[in-house]
């Protein structure tokens, strides 16, 4: 397989990732890209990205894994991040992705990781013409319900779009733009625009993402998605078999739907 460091631009800033290609390169693959999540890169925990990229490599499918504005090694801070940016990032990735040579345009798929998830399921809702598959890895559908309920514990703020300053959050700032956005993004209701078929991993006792998130997306996708519930308590798949069987289904749901 090949493996190359890529750039492309969004608003002038430089967005940079990994290019994964099967075999020799040659070719038109289908592809999938891939969403990291919340203060996350490219890379994602335990490499799960890198990881995942080659386990399609291996199967015929090229991926692009990159950092969005504000995150890992792409330009602009964190604090300057909000969601409908990093829906910006994914549809400037999805041009630059079906723009290469060795992608076929009318196979490209999205998987999002969490608040990646979120932003997947926003991005096809509003480019449903551009993708045929979509992945949902413990994903976020409605952030501003969840952000609400941490901003009311931690500091008894009531109305997040009123915040004025910038908030720490552990290692980082949060902006004012990024609570003021939120009511903008909302993944149960944009996804429902994605006629394609979504394929959604959720842990029961995911402690982060409650899994009722999981089960409203099938609610309001139908038939069209397919739920695949795990045991235990993590977020992100952290444990070896979870992980395989996460790659497993996940790339047995990409194969059948980017024929």
């Amino acid at each position: 397989m090949i493996e190359k460091f890529v750039e492309f631009q969004n608003q002038n800033q430089k967005i940079r990732g990994m290019l994964h290609l099967p075999e020799d390169g040659n070719g038109k693959y289908p592809g999938v890209i891939l969403l990291h999540g919340f203060t996350g890169n490219r890379y994602e925990p335990f490499f799960m990205f890198v990881r995942f990229s080659r386990y399609l490599a291996e199967r015929g499918i090229a991926s692009l894994r990159f950092d969005f504005r504000g995150s890992g090694e792409s330009d602009g801070t964190f604090e300057e991040m909000t969601v409908s940016g990093e829906i910006s990032d994914a549809e400037k990735a999805i041009e630059f992705f079906t723009g290469l040579k060795e992608i076929d345009e009318e196979r490209v798929a999205l998987v999002g990781l969490s608040m990646g998830g979120l932003v997947s399921a926003c991005t096809a809702g509003r480019n449903p013409e551009k993708l045929k598959a979509v992945a949902l890895w413990s994903a976020v559908g409605d952030m501003h319900e969840l952000v609400s309920q941490s901003m009311k514990e931690k500091f008894g703020i009531n109305d997040v779009s009123e915040i004025q300053k910038k908030v720490p959050h552990f290692g980082v700032y949060l902006g004012p733009e990024f609570f003021k956005d939120l009511k903008n993004v909302n993944g149960f209701s944009q996804i429902q625009k994605f006629k394609g078929k979504v394929l959604i991993c959720h842990c029961k006792g995911d402690p982060v993402v409650p899994y009722e998130h999981a089960l409203r997306y099938k609610e309001v996708l139908g038939d069209r998605a397919s739920l695949i519930p795990f045991e235990g308590e993590e977020h992100t798949f952290s444990q070896v078999k979870m992980l395989e069987e996460l790659f497993e289904v996940t790339g047995k749901f990409l194969l059948e739907n980017l024929k």
